[in-house]
């Protein structure tokens, strides 16, 4: 029978069948059986004794295992997913450590210029001091130096070509933005760098930065510069006026809408010009003359028939007899002149110009659209449905010398010259789960195979599945589409979908099998 090995909290790490060899950790558990079982025992207990004492790491490691990296020396514990380096030490030497077996935080003291160093993962990063303590062993800028990518403040050596300028630079993000120079000489670089074509005694700034910003002292913006749009302000002050604060706040001189309460100087009495009439200037010298003109329309009223000649009508008499310009509501059998034939705008539409341009579609069947075809975008678009042939109904889509012609036959046939697809998104579909019985439902499906001759179609023998027949086995992939067919109701439909994930996950299993058997005959 087979041996079962456990975990120290009792849980199940594997099972050994007999006569085999399990290799599913570092170390190798012989089964029942096993010739020469004493060699993977013994190969264990060194292994464990030297903590699997190598540069790699050992495969399939188990949660609390040790692992000594002879590269630097190091003592690391598997927490499950990762080595987590015990820090029982700090690197040291001349030289950066290589990368092998480092983990982020391991320290590394540079015994040659006294600094401290941490690992980030990818690169040493100096924690400190800045400058070394022999500042002639601080790296010499070349034309192949690369900057650190990361914020920093290092110390390093700039060469004039005769001569090593030991400064400090500032760098941020990977970019640098100053230099430190405490040499009493100015010196220009080489190789050259980009923004310090000279170097000065004192802070120097990278001038590709000082260049693309602008002095708080009368700034000369270009491109498209923006700034806060503040509140309307009860007195003036210095804030700057955008856009948005001008075309909220005020009116433009040519032609302006006016909201609220606008407010202008009252004219003089006599004033007869293009200057705006305040209500003051209207109430006061208009009054009279308003009532003189009331006094004389209602004693110059004249009837309905002579409006035409240019007599006056009261308010009362308009509201009554007209129907306003703006949503009219007209009543009677109100008219309009017909517009011409392919006319597209907001006229009004007559009787006469729909009878004219469309075909009476009144519910029968035996209603067609004109010239047998329906062209979807009357504006110039080359879309059209149309009939053909033997009563085919054609879509025809794409442009002038490329059109698509996707076909609906006679006997229900989609014909497509493209790809009918269904939504199929992860991010669409929740509650997974994996088909354990695959292989079942297969063998059941193939008493719903079968040929057949479709009742009222084209009379051909067909092969395929029987609806009823695979609903039994997978109901997943049956539908009750409520439609009369031939006078059969409730007509039910086929999705292949579900079948074809019935054989795949049936194909798996069974390559599971047969890799299972040619493993057990190996062995």
């Amino acid at each position: 029978m087979a041996t079962n090995i456990f975990n120290y909290d009792g849980s199940l790490r594997t099972t050994v069948a007999d006569g085999s060899l399990d290799k599913s950790t570092s170390l190798q558990f012989p089964g029942r059986g096993y010739l020469n079982y004493g060699e993977p025992i013994n190969q264990n207990v060194l292994w464990v004794m030297q903590n699997f004492a190598n540069p790699t790491a050992p495969l399939n490691p188990v949660v609390g295992q040790a692992w000594f990296n002879t590269v630097g020396n190091q003592f690391k514990i598997w927490n499950g997913s990762e080595w987590m380096s015990t820090n029982n030490g700090i690197l040291t030497g001349t030289t950066p450590p290589g990368s092998s077996g480092l983990s982020a935080g391991d320290l590394w003291f540079d015994t040659g210029k006294g600094q401290l160093h941490v690992w980030s993962g990818a690169s040493w990063l100096l924690v400190g001091p800045i400058g070394s303590s022999d500042p002639l062993t601080d790296p010499v800028i070349t034309s192949t130096s690369v900057l650190p990518t990361n914020t920093t403040i290092d110390s390093v050596q700039i060469s004039d070509g005769v001569n090593n300028h030991n400064v400090i630079r500032f760098i941020i993000a990977g970019s640098l933005a100053a230099i430190l120079s405490p040499s009493d000489v100015a010196f220009a670089p080489q190789p050259t760098i980009t923004g310090f074509s000279y170097i000065n005694p004192g802070l120097n700034l990278n001038s590709t930065i000082t260049t693309n910003y602008a002095p708080i002292n009368s700034p000369a913006f270009t491109g498209s510069p923006t700034a806060p749009t503040v509140a309307y302000p009860s007195a003036i002050t210095t804030a700057l006026a955008t856009t948005g604060f001008v075309s909220t706040n005020f009116a433009p001189i040519n032609s302006p809408s006016l909201t609220g309460v606008p407010k202008s100087i009252t004219p003089a009495a006599t004033d007869n010009s293009t200057q705006i009439a305040t209500t003051a200037f209207v109430v006061t010298n208009v009054a009279t003359s308003t009532n003189q003109l009331n006094a004389w329309v209602q004693s110059n009223y004249v009837s309905t028939s002579s409006l035409v000649n240019g007599g006056f009508a009261t308010t009362a008499y308009v509201n009554s007899t007209f129907a306003p310009l703006i949503s009219p509501t007209l009543t009677g059998a109100p008219k309009s002149p017909t517009a011409q034939p392919g006319t597209n705008n907001t006229m009004i539409s007559t009787t006469q110009f729909v009878t004219t341009n469309f075909a009476a579609l009144n519910g029968s069947a035996s209603q067609t659209f004109n010239a047998s075809f329906f062209q979807v975008n009357a504006s110039g678009s080359s879309a059209l449905i149309y009939t053909y042939g033997a009563n085919d109904l054609v879509f025809r889509t794409g442009g002038s010398g490329a059109y698509v012609y996707t076909i609906i036959d006679p006997n229900g046939n989609f014909i497509a010259p493209g790809n009918v697809t269904a939504y199929s998104d992860l991010r669409l579909k929740t509650k997974f789960k994996p088909l354990e019985n695959a292989t079942e439902i297969l063998r059941s499906l193939n008493n719903a195979v079968s040929r057949y001759t479709r009742i009222g179609a084209d009379n051909k023998e067909h092969v395929g599945f029987l609806a009823q027949l695979v609903q039994e086995s997978l109901p997943e992939a049956v539908y009750e589409t409520g439609s009369n067919v031939n006078g059969v109701e409730n007509v039910l439909s086929l999705d292949d979908r579900p079948i074809i994930a019935v054989l795949v996950s049936a194909l798996n299993q069974a390559m599971n099998r047969i890799e299972a058997l040619e493993a057990k005959i190996a062995s």
